[in-house]
């Protein structure tokens, strides 16, 4: 190679081990030094390669054990070539759908299919749990053989159980010997059954865990937070890192009566009064952020559309406890978030709607609704019985924009009949006024209206406006695709 690289005419060809090769590069060993340096080199490093090819010793290694049994019935065969579809990009929205309604009847994934599925959940962290549950004790097998699917393992008991239903602990050395997957899903089991004993374990490796881990970490205690979280917790408040502090602070925000939820009270307070007219909200935003504050998680420097005190102001309603209002400002939420609070309106509602949601307060929820901020992540606050009427309520005065495009998207299918109609009347207005946004409308529509109303879709599908004949095409496609997992 480095004769090659700086030129024969500055080094000589190197000697080679190839006596026993002699003539197969049409040169003789004795007509070498007659021979074009630059042809010899070629030839010798060409016939090293093929050497080195044709005595190649293959590494010796033992069988993996095999794949514990799964007694769950598979798809059926049509089901399984719709799913190849699937993964080959056909409709490849219908996917979640797809697993979601498997997962329900307790189908499996057949085993060929398994790669395939382990590959696309790779980039969609949103469907991993889902592939656990139906590929099973096969999936998991895989990815503990291939570390591009270790993803998986993270999973494995927090989407399924069926590997400890027994009542086995999982094996303690994944967390001192396991890949960041494997830990993950050992402390996500854990703090399942013993959620004092997942944090004690946390606490004695935090110091020596990389900042991607401790969110990872932190998140898995979202679902079941005591108030024994809280002094670990609010340890984590030091941490150097932002997203790390900010994580905790959330967490901390989440329990009745912590500290963190009475500091931003405190701090919080000031800045809301009643004016002296009926109906009027005084706003005193903060002046500044110290470290206190920004130890707590409020983040100093705002988005690029929002002023500082505003940015400071929203920030602090929504580690505020809500409870900190009712009586302060009124006696109901709605009579709270009726107050007229001027100029800096926009903060003091998205505030409290980020409250609401950390808090899940319906009755907050269901005040704000009618405000236009964050009303997907409202709606998911409110018990499920409620959501469709209030969600075909929004939709129906909603402008057509951008945001009525977010909030069909964070609305989950299949949509009520009454969510449907109000969504399809908007969608034809659009497509009048506004091509651009009428497909975007189509393509979340697709993947959320009932699969049912594919019949009355069918008259879309000689529609001359190629969205809504996409749509009906999906619709018919889903409606087949559950049709084949029942």
């Amino acid at each position: 190679m480095s004769a090659a690289l700086v030129g024969t005419e500055r080094r000589p060809v190197p000697d080679t081990d190839l006596h026993e090769l002699d003539g197969l590069d049409g040169t003789s060993a004795a007509a070498a030094d007659d021979a074009d340096p630059a042809a010899l080199l070629l030839d010798r490093a060409a016939l090293l390669v093929a050497r080195r090819r044709a005595g190649f010793q293959p590494a010796q290694r033992d069988l993996p054990a095999p794949s514990r049994p799964d007694d769950r019935p598979a798809v059926s065969r049509a089901a399984a070539h719709r799913l190849a579809r699937i993964l080959a990009g056909e409709h490849p929205g219908t996917l979640p759908e797809w697993l979601t309604a498997a997962a329900d009847r307790g189908l499996r994934v057949p085993g060929h299919l398994l790669p395939a599925l382990l590959d696309r959940a790779r980039g969609n962290p949103r469907i991993r749990g889902l592939v656990s549950t139906v590929g099973g004790h096969r999936a998991r097998w895989l990815a503990g053989l291939n570390p591009d699917w270790a993803y998986l393992l993270d999973q494995a008991h927090t989407a399924d159980t069926s590997d400890t239903a027994d009542g086995a602990e999982i094996d303690p050395d994944i967390w001192e010997y396991g890949d960041p997957g494997g830990r993950r899903g050992y402390l996500a089991h854990l703090r399942a059954r013993h959620p004092d004993r997942a944090r004690d374990l946390l606490a004695g490796t935090w110091a020596q865990e990389t900042p991607q881990d401790r969110i990872a970490f932190l998140t898995s205690f979202g679902a079941d937070l005591t108030p024994g979280d809280e002094p670990f917790l609010e340890t984590a408040l030091d941490d150097p890192r932002r997203e790390v502090r900010q994580t905790a602070a959330d967490l901390l925000a989440r329990i009745p009566g912590s500290a963190l939820s009475a500091r931003m009270a405190r701090r919080a307070t000031p800045c809301l009064t009643l004016g002296p007219h009926a109906g009027q909200l005084l706003v005193d935003p903060p002046t500044s952020c110290d470290a206190r504050a920004q130890r707590d998680g409020v983040q100093l420097r705002p988005p690029d559309v929002a002023g500082e005190r505003a940015w400071w102001l929203e920030e602090l309603l929504a580690r505020t406890p809500l409870s900190t209002w009712t009586g302060r400002l009124g006696t109901t939420p709605a009579q709270i978030v009726a107050l007229d609070a001027g100029d800096w309106h926009q903060p003091v509602i998205t505030g409290w709607a980020r409250a609401a949601i950390t808090q899940r307060d319906p009755t907050w929820a269901r005040a704000l609704l009618g405000e236009g901020i964050l009303a997907g992540r409202l709606l998911a606050v409110l018990p499920l019985e409620e959501r469709a009427a209030h969600a075909a309520g929004i939709v129906t005065n909603a402008a057509l924009g951008v945001e009525l495009v977010e909030l069909l998207t964070e609305i989950a299918g299949p949509w009520s009949e009454e969510l449907a109609a109000a969504a399809l009347t908007r969608i034809v207005q659009a497509g009048r006024q506004y091509t651009g946004l009428g497909e975007r409308l189509c393509a979340v529509a697709a993947l959320r209206l009932p699969p049912e109303l594919h019949e009355r879709a069918e008259d879309l599908a000689e529609h001359p406006w190629p969205a809504l004949r996409r749509l009906a095409t999906t619709l018919r496609f889903r409606h087949d695709m559950l049709r084949e997992l029942r």
